[in-house]
């Protein structure tokens, strides 16, 4: 896979992810306020992982 592909599903990951409707729920349990995404590529011997860290931002702490 290369590197576009492979950026490609890591995006749509991502994207059903935040669009998940357990995601939806959980995330108003806590006053949700966002997140930073930083995206990561790393070329191993198989090819590219590219992969997301995130710091998920809540206004409260969950009950």
């Amino acid at each position: 896979m290369g590197l576009d592909e492979a950026l490609r599903a890591v995006g749509d990951a991502w994207q059903k992810v935040n669009s998940g409707g357990t995601w939806q729920a959980d995330k108003n349990l806590a006053d949700y306020a966002g997140y930073w995404p930083h995206h990561r590529d790393h070329r191993r011997p198989n090819g590219w992982h590219p992969h997301v860290h995130a710091v998920l931002v809540f206004n409260s702490r969950p009950p």
